[in-house]
């Protein structure tokens, strides 16, 4: 079945090949903004596969994509926060939850279209807009941890 070899595929992407240009990170509240935006959708991308993975009777590969969709929440809502106006700060979960359920509906409506072969346009949205990213967003996490990445 393509969505568990998917499933498979993007837990074995790891850091993005040397070849590619890392990331610009974060400077400008716009840039935070923005980041915290792509996080939400990787995010997603891990709730939809969380999802396929229910679906097919598969609890505990479910729960594991549970947990990166958090890593990817909890790294992404820092970003947006720092990326929002202080007054509008107390919003952030709401704000991310929304861009999330967002992307989600979009990646169901791939699905969708595309019947049984949706699983390659998913994949490579996911490589092209997440994978760079992993870097930073282990590093997010790692800090909020108090564990070193070097």
């Amino acid at each position: 079945m393509k969505a568990l070899f998917f499933a498979a595929a993007i837990l074995s992407l790891g850091v993005p090949a040397k070849a590619e240009v890392p990331p610009k990170l974060p400077v400008t509240k716009a840039e935070f903004y923005y980041t915290g935006e792509i996080f939400a959708h990787c995010s997603a991308h891990w709730d939809f596969m969380a999802s396929i993975a229910r679906s097919t009777g598969k609890p505990a590969t479910a729960e594991a994509f549970d947990g990166q969709a958090r890593g990817w929440v909890a790294a992404g809502e820092i970003l947006l926060v720092e990326g929002m106006e202080e007054s509008r700060q107390v919003e952030a979960e709401s704000v991310f939850g929304a861009m999330i359920e967002t992307h989600l509906a979009h990646l169901k409506a791939v699905k969708e279209v595309h019947e049984g072969d949706w699983s390659d346009d998913i994949m490579s949205e996911f490589k092209k807009t997440c994978v760079p990213w992993l870097p930073y967003q282990k590093a997010i996490v790692a800090g909020m941890r108090g564990i070193s990445t070097e």
